[in-house]
């Protein structure tokens, strides 16, 4: 399997599931049990990756497979590269592909350090998800990635509820799963024309027909996003 190959299956496989929230349609869960708990609930299954113990494989009910890392682990590029090869035959290696990064779908940002406190009263709000938290990865452009991460990821890092043991993906986190570059006018999420590209190549590849939402829809939820991130 070639780069671009590998690259259209994973964009394939996360608008085939969109409509099934069960499917792929979470991005980090609390820890390795509650993923496998839930991917089984929905008629998924959970395997090894080689020897790597901060990595697994997830099968979801599409038969669609997805590699969850630790959130704080390292090593994520050689799991990365381990499950791309033993699931698709596909060689990758970072130096082979410079232009292009293993990624945490969820900000790992958001999931404590090992040693960091935790939360003094556990029932109370905290910023941060616990160091055992479990993220989706995906290979995405490394400029797609740095832009994502300096104009939304950094600003949502306080802003979380650390309570919920799963996360669902959110409009902005597929657009970069699918490789769609968020500053093509300039002015970074700011800019509403930024937004409206995003929602055009939602829509041009697809994304939304599988939504069941009108571009429309998709640019103001996006809108929203972006708000919040703001505040």
């Amino acid at each position: 399997m070639t780069l671009n190959e590998f690259l259209q299956h994973q964009r394939s496989a996360l608008i085939r599931a969109l409509d099934d929230p069960l499917a792929t349609g979470f991005v980090a869960a609390h820890d390795a049990a509650l993923l496998t708990r839930r991917v089984v609930r929905a008629g998924g299954s959970v395997g090894r990756i080689g020897r790597f113990r901060n990595a697994v494989c997830v099968t979801n009910k599409l038969g669609d497979k997805e590699l969850w890392c630790r959130a704080q682990a390292g090593g994520y590029d050689a799991a990365f590269a381990r499950f791309a090869d033993q699931e698709f035959g596909f060689a990758f290696s970072k130096a082979a592909y410079p232009d292009h990064d293993v990624d945490h779908l969820f900000n790992r940002g958001r999931a404590r350090k090992r040693g960091d406190p935790a939360p003094a009263d556990p029932l109370a709000f905290t910023h941060t998800l616990p160091n055992s938290t479990m993220v989706r990865m995906v290979l995405v452009r490394s400029d797609v990635n740095r832009s994502f991460g300096s104009m939304l990821e950094k600003p949502l890092g306080g802003k979380n509820d650390g309570r919920r043991p799963y996360r669902n993906v959110t409009s902005m986190q597929l657009a970069k799963a699918l490789n769609i570059h968020p500053n093509t006018t300039g002015g970074g999420l700011m800019s509403n024309g930024n937004l409206a590209h995003i929602a055009g190549e939602m829509d041009r590849i697809g994304a939304l027909a599988a939504l069941g939402v009108s571009r429309a829809e998709m640019l103001s939820e996006l809108i929203s996003q972006r708000d919040f991130a703001a505040r």
